[in-house]
C-alpha cells in the first residue's frame, strides 16, 4: 500500500503542475542565434524555426488568437542580432521591440523598391514583419513583394508574413514560404490551405501548428 500511495502521489502533483505551467509559460529570453525564431513551447521544450534551412514565415489565425504575441517574442529575442522592419503593424502590439515601423502601401512600396534597387548582402539578417499580407490591393507591392520573396535569403533578408483567415484568395505568396504556422483558423479548409492538410487537433487560444522541417503543436508565451 505505501509503494502504491508513492506512485499516486508522484502521478497527481507533477501533472496538474507542468499543465500549468505549459499553458501559462512566461516569455524570457532564450539565447538562440540570429537565424532561429523563437515560435513557442510545449511540454518538450521550445519550438524554433531556423530561417536559413527553411527561410521565410507565413502566420496565419483569426484575430485574437496570438499571432502578435507570438511575433512579439520572435522579434524581443532577435533584439540586437538582426534589424527589423514592421510594416503595417500596430505601435501597441510590439512595445520594447527595436524596429523602423512603415505605414501604408506606397511607403511600404517605395522602401522595398529601394531595398531591391540597392540589394546587396547584408551583415546582420534584416526581418520584414509584413501585417494583413492578404489585403494588399496594389498590384506593383504585391509584385515587389513577390520579387523580394524570390531573391531575399541569398542577401540574408527574411520575411514574416502576416494574415488573418486563410483563404486561395488572400493567400497568394504561400509558395514562397517555406514555414507556416497557423493558429484557430473558421474551418478545416483554412487550416489545409495554409498547411497543406488538416489538423487534427482542437486548437485553443495561443496555440498554434507549426509545419517547417517537421510537424509542431505549441503554444505561443505569455507576453505583455
Amino acid at each position: 500500500m505505501i509503494a502504491e500511495c508513492v506512485v499516486l502521489a508522484t502521478w497527481s502533483i507533477p501533472i496538474g503542475y507542468y499543465y500549468y505551467k505549459y499553458l501559462n509559460k512566461k516569455y524570457t529570453k532564450v539565447n538562440l542565434d540570429e537565424y532561429t525564431l523563437l515560435a513557442g513551447y510545449n511540454a518538450h521544450g521550445k519550438i524554433t524555426i531556423d530561417m536559413r534551412s527553411t527561410p521565410h514565415l507565413l502566420i496565419t489565425g483569426l484575430s485574437g488568437q496570438g499571432k502578435s504575441r507570438c511575433i512579439k517574442a520572435m522579434l524581443l529575442n532577435l533584439q540586437d542580432k538582426a534589424d527589423i522592419v514592421l510594416c503595417n503593424a500596430f505601435a501597441e502590439d510590439y512595445v520594447k521591440v527595436k524596429a523602423r515601423k512603415i505605414y501604408g502601401e506606397n511607403n511600404i512600396l517605395n522602401f522595398i523598391s529601394l531595398l531591391l534597387e540597392n540589394i546587396k548582402k547584408r551583415e546582420k539578417p534584416l526581418y520584414i514583419v509584413i501585417e494583413e499580407l492578404g489585403t494588399i490591393k496594389n498590384k506593383s507591392l504585391i509584385a515587389k513583394i513577390q520579387e523580394l520573396l524570390c531573391i531575399a535569403r541569398h542577401y540574408n533578408i527574411y520575411i514574416i508574413g502576416v494574415i488573418q483567415i486563410a483563404t486561395k484568395e488572400e493567400l497568394k505568396f504561400k509558395s514562397y514560404f517555406n514555414a507556416r504556422l497557423t493558429f484557430r483558423q473558421l474551418d478545416d479548409s483554412a487550416y489545409r490551405v495554409v498547411l497543406g492538410a488538416g489538423v487534427e487537433e482542437n486548437l485553443g487560444k495561443r496555440e498554434f501548428v507549426l509545419v517547417s522541417d517537421d510537424k509542431y503543436v505549441g503554444r505561443t508565451y505569455y507576453i505583455s
